[in-house]
């Protein structure tokens, strides 16, 4: 019976690591291997209910079941084993308490003898120990985890090029070295030419393509996906920008005083507002309507979101004088410079006793130049002025004609009229 049950595992085990062996083929969904898993569930299920005699559910109905179901069937079974198993667990623990015994130890009454003295015979049995058994490293390295063995061969590397760079450099590493700094014979000993200066690429053999499959099957298993894209830079020629320029040919909607009060607006403001494509406007008006009627269509207590009002704070004055609350009258902030005020004079501002004869004379050359403009100034006023007399009169000349004419057809018979 033993032999048959041992048979039986041994089946059932290399079955499952058989199906188990191809990774990839859980990839996809494979109806075979479910089947084959089913199967095998069923039988160690047989196997352990032949060995074990737990009282539990009868059969295992796997036919039309999904997983969960299945799982809940050996879940229950289990619970009925592992309270068997915690009643003999704690009925085996009682049975140790009751076989435990109090076991007095006599110390010798010795005036020479010390306990805390070590005794001598242990170093005999450690050094014995060591030539039998050898170093105790060798032991301990076999016991570590393969993480801690990386850390050992990690420090044992790391040791030895500390000491490789804690000792002197051979002459090959030292720079122009003469003969006598050298070795007799070191030349021949060293291989001085080489056919490639750069590293040789790798050669990919059979080891090296098995470590990439085992690097990739371990990627896919553990989901990883996040390799780096490679990226090309688009090769356009120049007259692919100037398609995509869209030029605007229609009459501007938009008067000049409204351009220069934008203008001004954007260079005063402090908070530079961005302008937003148009297209992009268009779309989010679209995707906002969108979003609306489907918001309306999947609930039946749709309550729209009430239209938040627009508040643009236009502030163009400084952090210190915003805070304070005087006036607009009293305040100082928007009050224009001295030079703002009046323009500066380009020569320095001297008084009477300062001034020599090039600064009388340059006085003198403005004070010319002024009164011509001003006499230019007049001329042009009298003879404009004579010019308006001068229409005035023609005009009025021109009104007397009239009324002289209209008054002589008055004055004129119809039959004269006729004629």
């Amino acid at each position: 019976m033993a032999d048959q049950i041992k048979f039986d595992s041994q089946q059932i085990f290399g079955l499952f690591n058989k199906s188990v062996s191809d990774l990839t083929s859980f990839l996809r969904p494979n109806k075979k291997i479910e089947n084959d898993l089913r199967d095998l569930t069923l039988k160690l299920f047989e196997l352990f209910k032949l060995n074990s005699g737990v009282p539990g559910i009868k059969d295992l109905v796997t036919e039309g079941f999904d997983e969960e179901q299945i799982w809940a069937q050996l879940e229950k079974h289990n619970h009925t084993f592992m309270k068997i198993i915690d009643k003999d667990v704690s009925n085996l623990s009682s049975l140790a308490k009751k076989l435990t015994k109090t076991v007095k130890i006599d110390i010798p009454q010795d005036d020479d003898f010390d306990i805390l003295e070590p005794a001598s015979s242990g170093e005999d049995e450690e050094e014995e120990l060591k030539k039998l058994l050898g170093p105790r490293e060798k032991f301990v390295g076999k016991m570590l985890s393969t993480f801690e063995q990386e850390q050992l061969q990690m420090d044992e590397k790391i040791t030895k090029l500390e000491e490789e760079n804690l000792k002197s450099k051979p002459w090959k590493l030292i720079g122009e070295v003469t003969a006598d700094k050298r070795p007799a014979n070191s030349l021949l000993e060293d291989h001085l030419q080489y056919d490639f200066i750069a590293r040789p690429a790798p050669i990919i053999d059979e080891q090296v393509a098995l470590k990439l499959e085992d690097l990739i099957k371990q990627r896919i298993k553990d989901g990883i996906w996040d390799d780096v894209e490679r990226k090309i830079k688009p090769a356009e020629q120049p007259f692919e920008y100037k398609r995509r320029l869209i030029l605007d040919q229609e009459k501007s909607k938009v008067g000049l005083a409204e351009v220069y009060e934008k203008d001004y607006l954007q260079r005063t403001q402090q908070d530079k507002v961005e302008e937003e494509n148009e297209t992009h406007k268009e779309i989010r008006k679209m995707m906002s309507a969108i979003f609306l009627q489907l918001d309306s269509l999947s609930s039946f207590h749709f309550t729209p979101k009430p239209p938040e009002p627009e508040v643009k704070i236009v502030n163009n004055l400084p952090a210190v004088s915003a805070e304070d609350t005087i006036p607009v009258a009293v305040s100082e902030a928007n009050l224009l410079a001295p030079e703002e005020v009046l323009e500066k004079p380009k020569r320095p501002v001297k008084g009477a006793t300062e001034r020599d004869t090039t600064d009388r004379k340059h006085d003198r050359r403005l004070k010319k130049k002024k009164q011509k403009i001003i006499a230019a100034r007049k001329n042009a006023k009298k003879i404009s002025n004579v010019e308006k007399l001068s229409q005035s009169a023609k005009q009025k000349a021109k009104q007397a004609e009239k009324l002289e004419r209209t008054q002589k057809q008055r004055q004129m018979k119809p039959s004269q009229l006729k004629t």
